[in-house]
């Protein structure tokens, strides 16, 4: 049973990831704040702007709610590598592959030459405001790294989503812990 600290942590875990999704597409929502927002506009903004501090938010708590039940299993002799690496990784896949699959189709329908990403259709000013060009790639060989939590070792964001890079680190991050709790 699930006690009301541990639901309420789900909670906020929750409540974080949506901040971050929603952060990433704000620019699609805003293309420019001028002087003359109104207020709920800014307090938008100002919510969607959080999307840094919520992503340390889901991770801490991601690695205290998961964590835990790694270290009790430990502590009762019954953590076993293929386990948990199973169960590590159809937790990042079933956020991952969709992603790559609406990469994929978004870029079908929103770009039509393969240099252009994912956020082609935004509007060019923004990203011009970035202090470093995004990098990507729409090739086989970057997909499979990206499906495979190799990115950006042996290869670049996919598609132009860059977001995925926190699934790779967060597979790494999965394997250090084990090599520490084992």
């Amino acid at each position: 049973m699930t006690s009301e600290r541990s639901l309420f942590l789900h909670y906020l875990r929750i409540l974080s990831a949506l901040i971050v999704v929603l952060g990433h597409a704000k620019e699609f929502f805003f293309l420019h704040m001028n002087e003359n927002a109104i207020l709920p506009e800014k307090l938008a903004r100002l919510i969607l702007s959080l999307g840094g501090s919520a992503v340390l938010v889901f991770f801490f708590l991601s690695g205290y709610l998961v964590g835990g039940k790694v270290l009790q299993d430990s502590i009762d002799g019954n953590l076993y590598f293929g386990i948990y690496i199973f169960n590590r990784m159809t937790r990042l896949w079933i956020v991952l592959l969709p992603a790559l699959l609406i990469t994929f189709i978004l870029n079908a329908f929103t770009c039509r030459n393969l240099i252009n990403s994912l956020y082609c259709t935004a509007d060019p000013g923004l990203a011009s405001h970035a202090s470093l060009p995004p990098v990507f790639s729409q090739h086989i060989s970057d997909f499979l790294a990206n499906a495979f939590f190799l990115q950006p070792f042996k290869g670049v964001s996919w598609g132009g989503n860059g977001p995925l890079w926190s699934l790779s680190y967060e597979f790494w991050y999965y394997l250090v812990f084990f090599s520490f709790v084992s």
